[in-house]
């Protein structure tokens, strides 16, 4: 008997006759007007696909409501924190970052807040950190947030971008013209919080005391 091997798949699949169906803003708030999904199942729209956001791990949990409490400190009174909650960017994109800082209370708003009005987005990455950098860093961008915090559990590290600029001649066309990379032992100061000065190490779980050998 002679093994053939499988032909190689070709790389354009125009040709296919499948087609994805990308959901918009509307139809994603009339789906769930109707219980078409779980409540336990959480999901967010990025270029017309629900993504399904995996369920928290402790360290997780533990530096989203630390970072939360060190958020609606520095921002104080004048601006709020949301948490996973929808920044509506247009029909194809409505993503939940983990924590937004939205000017005023979240009553000055009849529906979802826009980039205008947001002044801090930050993503806590655990399994997601290339996912957060590479899709939803020009994502961001391009909605005219003026500063996306990405803080990466497994370096303890935080990856604060600024300044959103446009890109013609990139594949995904937007992205932030200043990266800084700040390690756990630094402190950080949010744009639109000049007073505040913030310890990354405060938006860390503790790390646990290794026991000493005799």
């Amino acid at each position: 008997m002679v093994m053939q091997s499988a032909p190689p798949i070709a790389e354009d699949n125009s040709d296919l006759g499948i087609r994805r169906y990308l959901w918009t803003s509307t139809e994603v708030a009339r789906a769930l007007e109707l219980g078409l999904f779980p409540p336990t199942r959480r999901m967010e729209l990025i270029a017309g696909e629900l993504i399904e956001k995996m369920t928290q791990n402790r360290p997780h949990g533990i530096s989203l409501s630390k970072s939360l409490r060190v958020l609606e400190k520095a921002f104080g009174d004048t601006h709020y924190v949301s948490v996973q909650t929808p920044m509506a960017v247009d029909d194809e994109n409505e993503p939940e970052p983990d924590l937004m800082v939205v000017i005023g209370s979240p009553d000055d708003y009849d529906s979802h807040p826009t980039a205008d009005a947001v002044q801090l987005v930050m993503e806590v990455s655990d399994t997601t950190v290339r996912y957060d950098q590479i899709t939803k860093a020009p994502l961001y961008a391009r909605a005219g947030v003026v500063e996306y915090w990405v803080l990466i559990l497994k370096s303890r590290t935080l990856e604060v971008r600024r300044d959103p600029i446009t890109l013609p001649e990139s594949s995904t066309g937007y992205d932030y013209r200043s990266l800084t990379l700040y390690r756990e032992t630094d402190t950080v100061t949010p744009l639109h919080a000049p007073n505040a000065i913030i310890r990354v190490a405060d938006l860390l779980p503790r790390l646990k005391a290794t026991a000493k050998s005799d």
